[in-house]
């Protein structure tokens, strides 16, 4: 996880652990988008860097980049991957120390779209949300590089914000107070078709997770979460009652969740740091 602000940390704890965090990393620069595998952490630098780490904060290895902050990374295998919040492609560097400069290894493909954030793994698909051209894009590295990210879906009224990945659909989560955010699905074989709105409502940098049978978000300004139920069959804008789960808190943000558990992050307030509520 990480506390993003000028002079910001990175933390690491795991979901069995008592409490404990072992700090990664202090004095980052705005850092964003953490990712970790079994032994290493990576994450985003306002100064267009991403640097990665073992848990215990030893071994840096770090890429630069110039194309902009990466809002939100990846680690497959051996690689470190983001998506670039100025020109919304998908990069990658080894993390073996080989080398610290980035690859781009799909471009998106309307091009000259800012907002690239929220890099989700989906079998041999990566995707992420494009908040500029208000789309869910994709790509499958295979063949020559770089590919050809597509639009999967657009969300012609408002501004995605983060995706994850159901069993058959894309869940997204948007923000808007003006035109009203909310809940969204989209069919994984679309192709720039629009997605169904299952909750309209109005929300400041949400996060979203899924499991079997709810989707969880975070409303930051509103310092709630909310669980809403898949099976929920709604027209597009229906009126639905999203049930909170938490409320009160500190700015949250960065949602997860396990087989038992609720995952998120505080980032200001009384109760600021790693919470969580049994589901």
């Amino acid at each position: 996880m990480t506390n993003g602000s000028e002079a910001g940390g990175v933390y690491y704890v795991p979901f069995d652990g008592a409490g404990s965090f072992s700090v990664i990393a202090s004095s980052q620069l705005w850092p964003s988008g953490p990712s970790s595998d079994s032994t290493r952490v990576c994450w985003g630098l306002g100064n267009i860097t991403v640097p990665c780490s073992l848990h215990d904060g030893g071994s840096f290895v770090l890429a630069h980049d110039n194309t902009g902050t990466a809002r939100s990374t990846a680690i497959v295998g051996g690689e470190a991957y983001w998506i670039t919040n100025g020109t919304s492609d998908l990069r990658r560097f080894p993390l073996d120390g080989s080398t610290d400069k980035a690859t781009i290894v799909a471009t998106y493909e309307t091009g000259g779209f800012s907002g690239g954030r929220s890099l989700v793994i989906d079998g041999n698909r990566f995707v992420w949300v494009v908040r500029d051209n208000k789309a869910i894009a994709a790509a499958t590295l295979e063949g020559p590089l770089p590919a050809a990210a597509m639009t999967v879906a657009k969300l012609p009224l408002v501004s995605p914000n983060a995706v994850a990945v159901g069993a058959n659909a894309y869940y997204v989560v948007a923000e808007d107070l003006a035109e009203m955010g909310g809940l969204y699905r989209a069919p994984k074989d679309g192709t720039g078709v629009n997605a169904t709105a299952l909750l309209r409502q109005s929300l400041i940098e949400p996060t979203i997770a899924v499991d079997a049978n709810y989707a969880y978000y975070t409303d930051r300004n509103g310092g709630t979460i909310y669980r809403f139920p898949l099976t929920a069959s709604l027209p597009d804008g229906g009126a639905a009652n999203a049930e909170p789960i938490a409320k009160g808190q500190g700015s949250p943000t960065s949602i997860a969740v396990t087989d038992k558990f609720v995952y998120w992050l505080n980032v200001s307030g009384a109760n600021t740091g790693l919470m969580r509520v049994a589901k």
